[in-house]
């Protein structure tokens, strides 16, 4: 009788066991079919979202800008890849594709199936394709982000500095950290960042002022006093004519000729302010606002955001604050910094500009 019991009990004991692991089983491929389901879904919402960039990628001119909205699971990035140079140092592009420039959508990594490659490389000859996303909200499921692609435009490369130059940048940088003029120069750099609308053209507030910066660098070595050959002044080597239009005070100088005279040598210089780097003597310190720094910093501030205004362009900007206006329109063709001939002033000074922001 005892064993009978015993038989029933195990009996039972069997049973329960294989239901449990029945429900086990069940939960675990409901489990399975439930991730498998919304995986592909977000592999289709991550191609999907691939599919509409390479479009509106391949639809857009050199050098224009544009933006509308995408949709990418949450807590994927989207990635861009060049053939040669890896653009986001976070993430590995994969090994399939290496001679492609490509656009990802990467997870904890970049695979080949969410990988497309753009008709609108990256590198064009010596210059790139900038490409900026930002995350403007998240849905409260947080399932999906939304993504804005807010400019796609050619940008350039920087110049390769000597080390002697990037030893009297890095020397400048620190030196105008002691110089008082500097605590001034980010409300000057703000006032006309907002009053010329350059929020469409350069990334922020603060990288307008690196510009400034590296240009003040590459113009005078934060040197206040600073002379140019061509009858330049000061920290951002002002013009005679360019003072006269953003209506700083400066003597009649009248102008020589200084063409044969070092360090200034050369036959296009014929007719130059008298208050040149050869002859200091001539200029009027007292009476040339030129000399004054905040009047300087802020007047070359201000030339230099009408220039970015007038071309809806940080480095065609850039470039015309050292070759005019004029010289960019007669030479870049398209206008954008990469229609500039690679050896015209313009643009060479726009790539030495990009390479002294980046030790700033």
């Amino acid at each position: 009788m005892q064993n009978k019991r015993g038989l029933l009990l195990l009996e039972q004991i069997i049973k329960l066991i294989i239901a449990v692991l029945a429900i086990v089983l069940i939960l675990y491929g409901a489990t399975v079919l439930f991730s498998t389901y919304f995986g592909k879904q977000r592999d289709l919402q991550a191609q999907g979202t691939l599919e509409r960039i390479v479009e509106k990628l391949n639809g857009l001119e050199e050098g224009e800008s544009d933006s509308y909205p995408l949709l990418a699971p949450s807590g994927w990035h989207l990635v861009a890849f060049d053939v040669t140079q890896n653009f986001n140092g976070n993430f590995q592009k994969p090994g399939a594709l290496v001679q492609q420039n490509i656009i990802c959508v990467c997870e904890k990594k970049c695979e080949s199936k969410f990988c497309r490659s753009i008709k609108l490389p990256l590198r064009q000859g010596d210059s790139l394709a900038r490409i900026e996303i930002s995350v403007l909200d998240i849905w409260f499921t947080n399932l999906v982000e939304y993504y804005n692609l807010s400019k796609v435009e050619p940008t350039i490369l920087p110049a390769d500095l000597k080390e002697e130059e990037k030893s009297e940048t890095l020397f400048a940088k620190e030196k105008m950290q002691t110089l008082e003029w500097s605590t001034e120069l980010p409300n000057i750099t703000k006032k006309y960042y907002d009053e010329h609308g350059l929020k469409n053209y350069v990334a922020s507030k603060e990288e307008f002022e690196k510009i400034v910066r590296a240009i003040i660098i590459q113009e005078s070595r934060a040197i206040t006093d600073a002379l140019g050959c061509d009858g330049e002044v000061g920290l951002m080597q002002i013009m005679p004519g360019t003072a006269k239009d953003l209506g700083l005070n400066i003597p009649e100088y009248g102008t020589e000729n200084i063409s044969q005279l070092q360090p200034c040598a050369d036959p296009k210089r014929t007719a130059v302010s008298k208050c040149n780097k050869v002859h200091p003597e001539n200029c009027n310190k007292a009476e040339d606002e030129r000399f004054d720094a905040i009047k300087n910093i802020d007047g070359g501030t201000r030339y230099l955001a009408e220039r970015i205004a007038e071309f809806k362009n940080v480095w065609l900007g850039i470039a015309a604050y050292n070759a005019g206006s004029g010289g960019v329109r007669a030479n870049c063709n398209p206008l954008t910094i990469t229609g500039c001939p690679a050896n015209f002033k313009g643009r060479l000074y726009a790539e030495k500009i990009k390479a002294k922001m980046e030790l700033l």
